[in-house]
């Protein structure tokens, strides 16, 4: 199994028995290559038409992830050929006409935006937010975005 990071995680590879790799070596070998990443400056596009076309005949691409951080012209194109299989969590966030042309490919899986609405999720939600009131209270806020 592989990974790929901004920053390399020597001690995570050891006790997982995971390989860090360079992004096209990684998405050029993977059957399946899930992206959870935030949307930044430095992921907006990240999985261009070059890289979407680099992986294996066959791939799965699970995009948890926003969908800006892909090429989906790029994506659909190789599910329209059957050389791609792509699901997605995020469909509520895509065009009219890429969320038509994805309902029309059989190798493309429009899942709801439903991970958020579990009841651990609330409870959790529920607990970040009183610890960050608290943080703030007492002059220790935690979670700060920096500019």
């Amino acid at each position: 199994m592989s990974y790929r990071s901004r920053t390399r995680r020597t001690p995570f590879e050891a006790e997982c028995g995971v390989t860090f790799r360079p992004l096209d070596e990684l998405v050029g070998r993977s059957d399946l290559l899930p992206v959870h990443l935030a949307l930044s400056g430095d992921t907006e596009g990240l999985l261009d038409a070059r890289l979407v076309g680099s992986l294996p005949h066959g791939a799965g691409l699970v995009n948890i992830a926003p969908n800006e951080l892909l090429d989906l012209e790029a994506v659909l194109s190789r599910c329209g050929t059957g050389s791609l299989r792509f699901a997605t969590d995020h469909r509520d966030e895509l065009p009219g006409e890429v969320l038509a042309r994805a309902r029309l490919t059989a190798s493309v899986f429009l899942c709801p935006p439903i991970g958020y609405a579990t009841a651990e999720a609330d409870h959790r939600k529920f607990e970040v937010l009183v610890s960050n009131t608290e943080a703030f209270v007492t002059g220790t806020p935690t979670n700060q975005v920096t500019p």
